[in-house]
């Protein structure tokens, strides 16, 4: 049993750490607050009316931070798609303008790129597509579940749901500014022998580096859809 806690925790280290961050802030900033939880419920005949009231402002307390959640989630999400179709184009323009100059590394990055980029904009469509809305639902019966940890069962891939357009755009962010150093920076390197043996080493790494993402990433969507499939799934 520890060191299944174990395994949960150091997964969920993992994950955040490539979500840069994103993870644990959204988790942090948009789960279901533990204080809007209704006081103890009493067994006494005259509570009932009293227990009543606790739970309809518990789920109207919960209804309204679904709400505002799903608000902050959209207008991310559609900030994101945007910024994913322009990074898009980005690294199409750079693919051309590596593959002119005949620069490896920097054809490899903007591939890479364009795989976030692209990945992005899968996620944030699908999301604000085929995703949560604000009304009473699974979504808001998984999201109240996920918000006690993030190394509660099925808590880590929810939650990553919600944040993976934001990451992946921030990723093709960083390898498009990647690509663009490669090619201000590479043509001076690959004319000498020892830079030209280096640059192979480089090309060949990235080259795995970008097989990787692309599974990655495609798994990651997969992953997107199914947690999409769970909780579009009217409550029973």
């Amino acid at each position: 049993m520890a060191f299944g806690r174990f395994q949960t925790s150091l997964l969920a280290s993992a994950v955040n750490v490539y979500a840069l961050g994103i993870l644990s802030y959204a988790f942090n900033h948009l789960r279901f607050r533990a204080q809007a939880l209704p006081r103890a419920i009493s067994l006494h005949p005259n509570m009932a009316y009293q227990n009543v009231i606790n739970e309809a402002n518990y789920y109207t307390n919960c209804h309204q931070q679904w709400k505002a959640t799903v608000s902050i989630l959209k207008r991310l999400w559609a900030k994101a798609s945007s910024s994913a179709i322009f990074l898009s184009m980005l690294s199409l323009a750079l693919l051309q303008i590596s593959s002119a100059i005949e620069t490896g590394l920097a054809f490899k990055l903007s591939l890479i790129a364009l795989v976030f980029s692209g990945s992005g904009l899968i996620a944030s469509t699908i999301n604000i597509c085929l995703g949560p809305d604000d009304g009473i639902n699974g979504y808001l019966l998984e999201w109240t579940g996920a918000s006690d940890s993030l190394q509660r069962k099925g808590s880590l891939s929810f939650w990553f749901s919600l944040v993976s357009p934001m990451v992946s755009v921030v990723w093709g962010v960083i390898f498009n500014i990647s690509a663009i150093l490669a090619i201000i920076w590479t043509p001076e390197g690959e004319t000498a022998p020892n830079g030209a043996r280096s640059g192979k080493a480089v090309n060949s790494a990235s080259g795995i580096l970008l097989t990787a993402l692309i599974v990655g990433n495609l798994f990651q969507t997969l992953q997107l859809l199914r947690i999409v499939r769970k909780c579009s799934t009217p409550p029973k």
